[in-house]
Protein backbone atom coordinates (compact mmCIF):
# COMPACT_ATOMS: atom_id res chain seq x y z
CA UNK A 1 0.00 0.00 0.00
CA UNK A 2 1.54 3.15 -1.11
CA UNK A 3 1.36 6.56 1.13
CA UNK A 4 -0.79 9.53 -0.12
CA UNK A 5 0.80 12.10 -2.59
CA UNK A 6 2.32 14.77 -0.65
CA UNK A 7 2.00 18.29 -1.92
CA UNK A 8 5.42 18.29 -3.22
CA UNK A 9 4.32 15.16 -5.66
CA UNK A 10 1.15 16.48 -6.73
CA UNK A 11 3.01 19.29 -7.60
CA UNK A 12 5.75 17.26 -9.55
CA UNK A 13 2.93 15.39 -11.20
CA UNK A 14 1.18 18.95 -12.63
CA UNK A 15 4.80 20.07 -13.88
CA UNK A 16 5.19 16.82 -15.46
CA UNK A 17 1.94 17.45 -17.45
CA UNK A 18 3.14 20.56 -18.41
CA UNK A 19 6.26 18.75 -19.49
CA UNK A 20 4.30 16.25 -21.87
CA UNK A 21 1.81 18.79 -23.48
CA UNK A 22 4.77 21.20 -23.86
CA UNK A 23 4.63 25.09 -22.12
CA UNK A 24 3.46 26.62 -25.33
CA UNK A 25 0.06 25.06 -25.18
CA UNK A 26 0.05 24.64 -21.02
CA UNK A 27 1.24 27.73 -18.85
CA UNK A 28 3.63 26.98 -15.77
CA UNK A 29 1.02 26.35 -12.79
CA UNK A 30 1.47 29.07 -10.12
CA UNK A 31 3.16 27.48 -7.38
CA UNK A 32 0.23 27.26 -4.41
CA UNK A 33 1.89 26.74 -0.99
CA UNK A 34 3.79 28.46 1.79
CA UNK A 35 6.78 25.85 1.99
CA UNK A 36 10.38 26.25 0.99
CA UNK A 37 9.74 24.47 -2.51
CA UNK A 38 7.14 27.05 -3.40
CA UNK A 39 9.03 29.98 -1.71
CA UNK A 40 12.13 28.75 -4.28
CA UNK A 41 10.11 28.25 -7.28
CA UNK A 42 8.47 31.72 -6.62
CA UNK A 43 12.24 33.29 -7.56
CA UNK A 44 12.89 31.40 -10.65
CA UNK A 45 11.86 32.57 -14.05
CA UNK A 46 8.08 32.36 -14.25
CA UNK A 47 7.68 31.53 -18.30
CA UNK A 48 9.06 29.31 -20.90
CA UNK A 49 10.93 26.12 -21.22
CA UNK A 50 13.85 26.73 -19.02
CA UNK A 51 11.48 27.61 -16.13
CA UNK A 52 10.04 24.67 -16.54
CA UNK A 53 13.66 23.01 -16.54
CA UNK A 54 14.44 25.07 -13.42
CA UNK A 55 11.35 23.83 -11.44
CA UNK A 56 10.99 20.10 -12.11
CA UNK A 57 15.03 20.07 -10.85
CA UNK A 58 14.13 21.90 -7.78
CA UNK A 59 11.10 19.72 -7.18
CA UNK A 60 12.92 16.45 -8.29
CA UNK A 61 15.67 17.67 -5.15
CA UNK A 62 12.82 18.10 -2.94
CA UNK A 63 11.35 14.41 -3.79
CA UNK A 64 15.10 12.83 -3.28
CA UNK A 65 15.64 14.97 -0.03
CA UNK A 66 15.54 12.53 3.04
CA UNK A 67 15.47 8.72 1.56
CA UNK A 68 17.69 6.52 2.48
CA UNK A 69 19.89 4.99 -0.40
CA UNK A 70 18.45 1.83 -1.47
CA UNK A 71 20.87 -1.21 -0.17
CA UNK A 72 23.47 -2.40 -1.83
CA UNK A 73 23.01 -5.61 -4.36
CA UNK A 74 24.92 -8.73 -2.67
CA UNK A 75 28.03 -9.30 -4.86
CA UNK A 76 27.50 -10.76 -8.47
CA UNK A 77 29.94 -13.81 -8.86
CA UNK A 78 32.18 -13.38 -11.57
CA UNK A 79 31.66 -14.94 -14.85
CA UNK A 80 33.44 -18.35 -15.65
CA UNK A 81 36.54 -17.70 -17.81
CA UNK A 82 35.71 -17.75 -21.88
CA UNK A 83 36.92 -21.52 -23.61
CA UNK A 84 35.96 -20.58 -26.88
CA UNK A 85 38.60 -18.87 -29.10
CA UNK A 86 37.73 -14.87 -30.01
CA UNK A 87 37.50 -15.91 -33.61
CA UNK A 88 38.84 -18.95 -36.22
CA UNK A 89 42.59 -18.78 -37.12
CA UNK A 90 41.57 -18.06 -40.42
CA UNK A 91 39.80 -14.44 -39.38
CA UNK A 92 42.39 -12.96 -36.69
CA UNK A 93 44.77 -13.46 -39.91
CA UNK A 94 42.25 -11.31 -42.41
CA UNK A 95 40.80 -9.26 -39.95
CA UNK A 96 42.77 -6.60 -40.33
CA UNK A 97 42.96 -6.40 -44.39
CA UNK A 98 39.26 -6.15 -43.72
CA UNK A 99 39.24 -3.67 -41.75
CA UNK A 100 41.90 -1.56 -43.65
CA UNK A 101 44.68 -2.09 -42.25
CA UNK A 102 47.37 -3.59 -44.26
CA UNK A 103 48.68 -6.74 -43.56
Amino acid sequence: MSAAPTAVDRRWQTLGDVALIGCERQPLPADDGDDALARLCATLPADGPQALLDRLAAHALARRAGRRVPPVPSAVEPAADETRMPCPPAAAIRGPATAGNTV
